[in-house]
Protein backbone atom coordinates (compact mmCIF):
# COMPACT_ATOMS: atom_id res chain seq x y z
CA UNK A 1 0.00 0.00 0.00
CA UNK A 2 3.14 2.48 0.88
CA UNK A 3 4.66 1.23 -1.91
CA UNK A 4 1.82 2.72 -4.26
CA UNK A 5 1.11 6.08 -2.51
CA UNK A 6 3.08 7.91 -4.78
CA UNK A 7 1.80 6.67 -8.29
CA UNK A 8 -1.82 7.01 -6.50
CA UNK A 9 -1.06 10.77 -6.33
CA UNK A 10 0.61 10.87 -9.52
CA UNK A 11 -2.91 9.18 -11.15
CA UNK A 12 -0.17 6.77 -12.46
CA UNK A 13 -2.39 3.43 -11.53
CA UNK A 14 -4.91 1.52 -13.10
CA UNK A 15 -8.61 2.61 -12.46
CA UNK A 16 -9.58 -0.83 -10.42
CA UNK A 17 -5.90 -0.19 -8.39
CA UNK A 18 -6.86 3.72 -8.01
CA UNK A 19 -9.87 2.56 -6.11
CA UNK A 20 -8.79 0.02 -4.30
CA UNK A 21 -6.24 2.37 -2.71
CA UNK A 22 -8.90 5.18 -2.19
CA UNK A 23 -11.45 2.64 -0.28
CA UNK A 24 -8.64 1.50 1.84
CA UNK A 25 -7.73 4.61 2.36
CA UNK A 26 -11.43 5.70 3.70
CA UNK A 27 -11.10 2.99 5.84
CA UNK A 28 -7.20 3.20 7.04
CA UNK A 29 -6.51 5.74 9.41
CA UNK A 30 -2.87 4.97 9.43
CA UNK A 31 -2.58 5.26 5.47
CA UNK A 32 -4.78 8.36 5.55
CA UNK A 33 -2.32 10.10 7.40
CA UNK A 34 0.53 8.91 5.43
CA UNK A 35 -0.95 10.03 2.25
CA UNK A 36 -1.74 13.48 4.11
CA UNK A 37 1.96 13.47 4.87
CA UNK A 38 2.77 12.34 1.16
CA UNK A 39 0.94 15.49 0.36
CA UNK A 40 2.75 17.45 2.36
CA UNK A 41 6.09 16.60 1.49
CA UNK A 42 5.46 17.57 -1.72
CA UNK A 43 3.96 20.54 -1.28
CA UNK A 44 7.20 21.11 0.73
CA UNK A 45 9.92 20.50 -1.88
CA UNK A 46 7.85 22.32 -4.75
CA UNK A 47 8.25 25.12 -2.58
CA UNK A 48 11.79 24.86 -1.36
CA UNK A 49 12.96 23.61 -5.60
CA UNK A 50 11.35 27.09 -6.30
CA UNK A 51 13.60 29.06 -3.76
CA UNK A 52 16.87 30.85 -4.92
CA UNK A 53 20.37 30.22 -2.63
CA UNK A 54 22.65 33.15 -2.68
CA UNK A 55 25.81 30.95 -2.52
CA UNK A 56 24.46 28.30 -5.48
CA UNK A 57 24.07 31.90 -7.93
CA UNK A 58 27.36 33.25 -6.95
CA UNK A 59 28.80 30.11 -8.36
CA UNK A 60 26.88 30.03 -11.39
CA UNK A 61 27.65 33.16 -11.90
CA UNK A 62 31.40 32.62 -12.35
CA UNK A 63 31.43 29.43 -14.30
CA UNK A 64 29.19 31.20 -16.63
CA UNK A 65 31.71 34.52 -16.74
CA UNK A 66 34.71 31.87 -16.76
CA UNK A 67 32.81 30.13 -19.84
CA UNK A 68 31.21 32.92 -21.62
CA UNK A 69 33.05 35.75 -20.47
CA UNK A 70 29.48 37.20 -19.27
CA UNK A 71 29.52 38.73 -16.21
CA UNK A 72 26.44 39.26 -13.28
CA UNK A 73 25.67 42.88 -14.51
CA UNK A 74 24.40 41.47 -18.14
CA UNK A 75 23.32 37.96 -16.45
CA UNK A 76 20.72 39.56 -14.37
CA UNK A 77 19.69 41.71 -17.26
CA UNK A 78 19.06 38.52 -19.50
CA UNK A 79 17.72 36.90 -16.57
CA UNK A 80 14.83 39.55 -15.89
CA UNK A 81 13.79 39.50 -19.66
CA UNK A 82 13.79 35.23 -19.52
CA UNK A 83 11.66 35.64 -16.38
CA UNK A 84 9.63 37.50 -17.83
CA UNK A 85 8.91 35.26 -21.26
CA UNK A 86 9.14 32.65 -19.13
CA UNK A 87 5.83 34.53 -16.94
CA UNK A 88 3.79 34.98 -19.88
CA UNK A 89 4.44 31.75 -21.06
CA UNK A 90 3.07 29.98 -17.90
CA UNK A 91 0.31 32.61 -17.55
CA UNK A 92 -1.10 31.29 -21.11
CA UNK A 93 0.49 27.50 -20.82
CA UNK A 94 -2.33 27.76 -17.39
CA UNK A 95 -5.08 29.44 -18.98
CA UNK A 96 -5.20 26.78 -22.00
CA UNK A 97 -4.83 23.92 -19.51
CA UNK A 98 -7.24 25.05 -17.06
CA UNK A 99 -9.76 25.34 -20.34
CA UNK A 100 -8.58 22.09 -21.23
CA UNK A 101 -8.84 20.77 -17.95
CA UNK A 102 -13.00 22.38 -17.39
CA UNK A 103 -13.85 20.73 -21.09
CA UNK A 104 -11.98 17.03 -20.22
CA UNK A 105 -14.59 14.36 -20.69
CA UNK A 106 -14.39 12.40 -17.24
CA UNK A 107 -15.37 8.81 -16.61
CA UNK A 108 -18.64 9.32 -14.63
CA UNK A 109 -19.35 11.61 -17.40
CA UNK A 110 -19.59 9.03 -19.72
CA UNK A 111 -21.50 6.84 -18.24
CA UNK A 112 -24.02 9.52 -17.55
CA UNK A 113 -23.87 10.07 -21.04
CA UNK A 114 -25.28 7.00 -21.67
CA UNK A 115 -27.84 6.80 -19.64
CA UNK A 116 -29.10 10.06 -20.80
CA UNK A 117 -28.79 8.32 -24.55
CA UNK A 118 -30.72 5.86 -23.71
CA UNK A 119 -33.75 7.60 -22.61
CA UNK A 120 -33.57 9.89 -25.56
CA UNK A 121 -33.40 5.99 -27.08
CA UNK A 122 -36.63 5.69 -25.31
CA UNK A 123 -34.83 2.54 -23.82
CA UNK A 124 -34.83 4.03 -20.21
CA UNK A 125 -38.68 4.18 -19.00
CA UNK A 126 -39.74 5.82 -15.53
CA UNK A 127 -40.92 3.13 -13.23
CA UNK A 128 -42.45 5.82 -11.53
CA UNK A 129 -44.15 8.73 -13.09
CA UNK A 130 -44.78 11.89 -11.11
CA UNK A 131 -43.97 15.66 -11.01
CA UNK A 132 -43.45 15.63 -7.40
CA UNK A 133 -39.66 15.60 -6.23
CA UNK A 134 -40.32 14.61 -2.93
CA UNK A 135 -43.10 11.76 -3.93
CA UNK A 136 -39.96 10.83 -5.98
CA UNK A 137 -37.20 10.82 -3.28
CA UNK A 138 -39.16 8.60 -1.13
CA UNK A 139 -39.22 5.98 -4.12
CA UNK A 140 -35.64 5.84 -4.43
CA UNK A 141 -34.93 6.18 -0.42
CA UNK A 142 -36.88 3.09 0.45
CA UNK A 143 -34.81 1.56 -2.49
CA UNK A 144 -31.10 2.70 -2.09
CA UNK A 145 -29.38 2.82 0.99
CA UNK A 146 -28.36 6.46 0.80
CA UNK A 147 -30.60 9.86 1.73
CA UNK A 148 -32.02 10.52 -2.19
CA UNK A 149 -33.54 13.87 -2.52
CA UNK A 150 -33.40 17.43 -3.11
CA UNK A 151 -34.50 20.55 -0.79
CA UNK A 152 -36.51 23.09 -3.29
CA UNK A 153 -38.50 22.12 -6.54
CA UNK A 154 -37.31 22.05 -9.73
CA UNK A 155 -37.46 25.87 -11.23
CA UNK A 156 -39.97 27.12 -13.31
CA UNK A 157 -39.83 25.84 -17.03
CA UNK A 158 -38.62 22.51 -15.96
CA UNK A 159 -40.42 19.58 -15.35
CA UNK A 160 -40.50 16.35 -13.48
CA UNK A 161 -41.74 13.62 -15.78
CA UNK A 162 -40.50 10.56 -13.57
CA UNK A 163 -37.53 8.57 -12.46
CA UNK A 164 -36.09 5.17 -11.76
CA UNK A 165 -33.12 3.46 -10.35
CA UNK A 166 -30.53 2.24 -12.47
CA UNK A 167 -26.87 1.75 -12.26
CA UNK A 168 -23.88 3.59 -13.37
CA UNK A 169 -21.00 1.49 -14.07
CA UNK A 170 -22.19 -1.01 -11.22
CA UNK A 171 -23.08 1.90 -8.48
CA UNK A 172 -26.77 1.91 -7.66
CA UNK A 173 -27.76 5.44 -8.67
CA UNK A 174 -31.27 7.47 -8.87
CA UNK A 175 -32.71 8.33 -12.18
CA UNK A 176 -34.36 11.49 -12.13
CA UNK A 177 -36.07 12.30 -15.65
CA UNK A 178 -36.82 15.92 -16.48
CA UNK A 179 -37.25 18.07 -19.34
CA UNK A 180 -37.35 21.52 -20.36
CA UNK A 181 -40.12 22.15 -23.36
CA UNK A 182 -38.53 19.76 -25.83
CA UNK A 183 -35.05 19.44 -24.32
CA UNK A 184 -34.50 16.51 -22.42
CA UNK A 185 -32.60 16.30 -18.90
CA UNK A 186 -31.06 13.20 -17.17
CA UNK A 187 -30.13 13.49 -13.38
CA UNK A 188 -27.93 10.69 -11.61
CA UNK A 189 -27.74 10.83 -7.89
CA UNK A 190 -25.82 8.17 -6.13
CA UNK A 191 -23.94 7.61 -2.61
CA UNK A 192 -21.07 10.02 -2.21
CA UNK A 193 -18.74 7.16 -1.38
CA UNK A 194 -18.96 5.55 -4.62
CA UNK A 195 -17.43 8.37 -6.09
CA UNK A 196 -13.89 6.53 -5.94
CA UNK A 197 -15.28 4.36 -8.34
CA UNK A 198 -14.63 7.26 -10.96
CA UNK A 199 -10.97 8.32 -9.93
CA UNK A 200 -11.18 11.07 -12.72
CA UNK A 201 -13.92 12.48 -11.27
CA UNK A 202 -13.35 12.22 -7.75
CA UNK A 203 -9.69 13.39 -8.25
CA UNK A 204 -11.45 16.37 -9.79
CA UNK A 205 -13.67 16.52 -7.29
CA UNK A 206 -11.41 16.98 -4.46
CA UNK A 207 -9.57 20.07 -6.69
CA UNK A 208 -12.52 21.67 -7.51
CA UNK A 209 -14.34 22.13 -4.59
CA UNK A 210 -16.95 19.59 -5.89
CA UNK A 211 -17.99 20.62 -8.69
CA UNK A 212 -17.34 19.57 -11.91
CA UNK A 213 -18.10 20.05 -15.85
CA UNK A 214 -17.12 19.09 -18.51
CA UNK A 215 -18.31 18.32 -22.10
CA UNK A 216 -19.21 15.27 -23.99
CA UNK A 217 -19.91 15.50 -27.10
CA UNK A 218 -22.72 18.46 -27.99
CA UNK A 219 -23.98 17.60 -24.30
CA UNK A 220 -22.62 19.79 -21.28
CA UNK A 221 -22.34 17.60 -17.97
CA UNK A 222 -22.54 19.13 -14.41
CA UNK A 223 -21.79 17.24 -10.91
CA UNK A 224 -21.93 18.47 -7.55
CA UNK A 225 -20.75 17.05 -4.32
CA UNK A 226 -23.98 17.33 -1.73
CA UNK A 227 -23.48 16.29 1.62
CA UNK A 228 -24.05 12.29 1.63
CA UNK A 229 -24.72 12.52 -2.58
CA UNK A 230 -23.26 13.10 -5.52
CA UNK A 231 -26.24 14.50 -8.33
CA UNK A 232 -24.56 14.53 -11.88
CA UNK A 233 -26.87 16.15 -14.66
CA UNK A 234 -26.16 15.99 -18.63
CA UNK A 235 -28.29 17.44 -21.13
CA UNK A 236 -28.46 20.15 -24.42
CA UNK A 237 -28.08 23.26 -22.02
CA UNK A 238 -25.63 25.94 -21.39
CA UNK A 239 -23.14 25.00 -18.71
CA UNK A 240 -24.26 27.82 -16.37
CA UNK A 241 -27.92 27.23 -17.17
CA UNK A 242 -27.56 23.30 -16.13
CA UNK A 243 -25.27 24.20 -13.17
CA UNK A 244 -27.88 26.55 -11.82
CA UNK A 245 -30.79 23.87 -11.89
CA UNK A 246 -28.82 21.50 -9.85
CA UNK A 247 -27.70 24.24 -7.52
CA UNK A 248 -31.29 25.31 -7.18
CA UNK A 249 -32.46 21.75 -6.01
CA UNK A 250 -29.69 21.23 -3.98
CA UNK A 251 -30.18 24.63 -2.03
CA UNK A 252 -27.45 26.27 -2.72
Amino acid sequence: MHRELGPYLDSELSPDLSFEIGEHIQNCRACSERLHSEKKIEKHLQSVILKEDREDLRIWDNAVEKVTGVGQRFRKLRIGYIAAAAALILAVGFSAWHLALQHHELDLARFVAQGHEDYLENRQKPAVETQDPRELGRYFSERLGFPVGFTRDFPRGYTLTGGKTCFLHGVPAAFWMARKGDALLSIFSFARHQLAIFPDAAKRSAAESGRLHCQVGDLEFFALVDGEQVISAIGNLRADELEGVILHLAGK
